[in-house]
């Protein structure tokens, strides 16, 4: 704590003189600093707080009244007292500073000739320089504490509570959906609604003793500290502090998810791919948290363009904090990401999220929802019920009941891929090479069960513009449209690259 005027007199013993009405109420003010002057006119360099120590050399000039203002002024500045040097100028502090000082309630100290006053600089000084080094070996004791609890792998929850027995208040994390991801005490109230909007300290309210500090992992600010104390002399360096820590702890969580997301996928990939023996697949699922013998929904979300920020996203905070094993487990395959959930979990809630969570920075993401199955092949089916549902576009789009492509799809043994991208090569070519829209031209041909009328009106097409194109069509594919064989292949084809995603590359 800063000195204390009280402290300053005991320093002295007998050598200062306090002059004031309130005694008990001078004695605890606090001086931060010392300003010897011999100005009539100091406040312009009184920050407030200060002893001002002055012979009264610059007050002799003028009317009497000059050391009542003199008083007057330094009491609108929040001077902490004056000290006012006798044996020199004046034998006496004049009567006109006792009684402003008086009615004022700023204490005088009179200091005899025999103390100098650069010795009562030395006292606050030396004070000075102590709260110092103790605020820094307080400081560094808080910062000790908090980096072992992080080194110790504790989690969150432990910090929080250390943070909390350090400062002797309450501490919280909420994340950046008002929820409460750790607070110690537990039963402790939080206004969320002002975390949120304020989203740091109401740094011109000073009665307040709310303080929050924002948590950032991979630039991304995902949660907020907060804090109430009542004591905030520690509290300036050991939050901002533990807000780091906090980040830190997260960050690392967070790679640790990142990895796994990573793994996940490769065995996923592996499993759609029969590039792994089912028990194998179901084996290694099973570690990260995958029981193939439970029904499971697959949800796939493909952005429209590759980010790789999906491979490092922050996810929900509350993944970053649950220590326990979490009932859905996300994957990366490829560019997508995957997450497989027990179809017993919310499933429609999760896919919204995920909606939710990567349009921050693709407002056209596209989400789908497979089927619910079990076992290694149900796994795969889920899998490509929702990439199918994921062509639906952007959103969260069901499955629809099974049809032939995604049956077709699910044995990766079959070239189902290779056969479509062989049959469609000269439409997606003629595509490419020429501006034309062939490829989008048979699609609506065949929705609209090879009506040439619906589908050009469809398209927006003359009639005759519509029979040029399905005459290309046909000469480029060597298949004859009118014919229900070639008809089948060609949806079969379309279909497989839809649920691909080869198809919206290609447009």
């Amino acid at each position: 704590m800063a000195l204390t005027l009280r402290e300053l007199l005991r320093a002295f013993g007998d050598g200062l003189t306090l002059h004031t009405a309130q005694h008990d109420i001078a004695l605890s003010r606090t001086i931060d600093w010392v300003a010897p002057t011999e100005l009539a006119d100091p406040t312009p360099f009184v920050v407030g707080k200060e002893l001002i120590l002055t012979t009264g050399i610059g007050l002799l000039e003028g009317p009497h009244d000059r050391y009542e203002e003199f008083v007057e002024r330094l009491a609108d500045a929040d001077a902490a007292a004056i000290g006012f040097g006798t044996g020199m100028s004046h034998p006496f502090v004049p009567p006109q500073m006792l009684v402003a000082a008086s009615r004022r309630a700023l204490p005088l100290i009179e200091v005899p000739y025999g103390t100098p006053f650069t010795e009562i600089s030395r006292v606050v000084a030396e004070s000075a320089i102590a709260e110092r080094y103790e605020l820094l070996k307080r400081g560094l004791e808080i910062h000790e504490a908090l980096a072992s609890v992080l080194l110790s792998g504790a989690g969150l929850r432990p910090m929080i509570e250390s943070l909390c027995n350090l400062i002797h208040g309450s501490a919280a994390v909420i994340d950046s959906h008002g929820r409460v991801l750790s607070s110690a005490p537990e039963s402790a109230f939080w206004p969320i609604e002002e975390v949120l909007h304020l989203r740091s300290p109401p740094e011109s309210d000073e009665d307040s003793d709310l303080s929050v500090s924002p948590i950032a992992v991979a630039e991304e600010v995902v949660a907020f500290l907060c804090v109430r104390v009542s004591d905030t002399t520690y509290n300036l360096h050991a939050i901002p502090y533990a807000a780091t820590l906090i980040g830190l702890e997260l960050a690392r969580r967070q790679a640790e998810l990142t990895g796994r997301r990573e793994l996940v996928g490769q065995v996923v990939e592996d499993l759609l791919a029969q590039r792994l023996r089912d028990e194998d697949a179901t084996r290694r699922l099973e570690a990260f948290g995958v029981d193939l013998d439970t029904a499971a929904t697959v949800i796939v979300a493909a952005l429209t363009d590759p980010d790789n920020r999906i491979r490092t996203l922050p996810w929900g905070p509350q993944e970053l904090v649950d220590r326990e094993d979490n009932p859905r487990v996300r994957a990366l395959v490829g560019d997508e990401l995957i997450t497989i959930v027990p179809s017993s979990a919310p499933v429609h809630e999760i896919a919204r999220a995920t909606r939710e969570r990567l349009g921050t920075f693709d407002p056209a993401v596209r989400v789908g929802i497979g089927g619910s199955h079990t076992g290694p092949n149900g796994l795969r089916l889920s899998y490509f019920e929702a990439k199918e549902a994921a062509t639906h576009g952007p959103g969260v789009s069901d499955c629809e009941p099974l049809n032939l492509s995604t049956l077709l799809l699910v044995n990766r043994e079959l070239p189902i891929r290779e056969m479509a991208l062989g049959l469609l090569a000269p439409l997606l070519e003629h595509d490419r090479s020429r501006g034309s829209d062939l490829l989008n031209t048979l699609a609506t041909y065949l929705e609209c069960s090879a009506s040439a009328a619906e589908a050009a009106k469809k398209l927006h097409l003359h009639r005759n513009s519509m029979r040029y194109r399905i005459s290309q069509i046909e000469r480029l594919t060597d298949h004859d449209l009118s014919e229900f064989a070639d008809q089948a292949r060609l949806w079969i084809a379309i279909k497989a690259l839809e649920v691909e995603g080869d198809l919206a590359r290609a447009g």
